[in-house]
């Protein structure tokens, strides 16, 4: 017994992107973060880092969005198959009044 909601694809939400990007950041930039806790980074050059992270936390989750939907696209609709014995064919074209007098 399954139920016609449970025929539709699941589809992930728009934008669920952008609310991982900061998880995502922060998870780049660990490396940066601790250098620079202990003294090994100066801090133009942590700066520069957490500037390439957030571009490619940016840019790779909405990069893994859109292939994520493209993966759960709408199925295409089959078109109906029509029955060739249940079309009606048309009658042959009546005579033209002009065309009475010849024979056939």
């Amino acid at each position: 017994m399954s139920s016609p909601e449970a025929a539709e694809p699941v589809r992930p939400t728009a934008g669920w992107s952008r609310r991982f990007t900061p998880a995502v950041f922060l998870l780049l930039s660990m490396t940066t973060f601790s250098g620079l806790l202990d003294g090994d980074l100066s801090l133009d050059v942590a700066a520069i880092r957490c500037l390439v992270a957030v571009v490619v936390a940016t840019f790779g989750m909405q990069l893994l969005e859109a292939i994520v939907r493209s993966y759960t696209a709408e199925p295409e609709v089959d078109e109906p198959v029509v029955d060739v014995a249940a079309v009606v064919e048309e009658p042959p074209p009546g005579r033209r009044a002009d065309d009475a007098t010849e024979a056939a």
